[in-house]
């Protein structure tokens, strides 16, 4: 994910007075700029504000076997880049959907590997931040 087209804000909730928290990450994406936030934030997860339907982008850090919202980023208004991001926003719920019904197994959102319970996810996704 390229961070240069996002407007960054040093808060956890949007324009519409959401609190982003970490039950809405979904889907997990490496940042690919050198030393963006200091290099403490590494990934990031592109999702819809429930409440106002804004893309935002959740800026994330890992803690122990959990993560933490540093921050949120808004993209900047381009026709072009609204058309993609939202194409990949329907593309990642479509399949995040059909993961979602039709196994029980949870799969790794980086390499697809499938893990048997949240514990062996959690224990392969810190594979991914080293």
């Amino acid at each position: 994910m390229d961070i240069r087209n996002y407007d960054v804000k040093d808060t956890t909730k949007c324009e519409c007075e959401h609190e982003f928290d970490i039950h809405e990450i979904n889907r997990l994406l490496p940042i690919e700029n050198h030393g963006f936030y200091s290099n403490i934030v590494k990934t990031c997860s592109l999702i819809n504000c429930p409440k106002c339907n804004k893309e935002t982008l959740l800026l994330l850090k890992q803690k122990g076997q959990t993560w933490e919202i540093l921050g949120i980023a808004n993209p900047k208004e381009t026709n072009i880049q609204k058309q993609i991001i939202t194409e990949s926003i329907e593309q990642t719920t479509i399949e995040n959907n059909e993961e979602k019904n039709t196994t029980d197994e949870l799969i790794c959102p980086i390499c697809k590997k499938v893990c048997r319970n949240k514990l062996g996810l959690n224990a392969h996704m810190k594979t991914h931040n080293k």
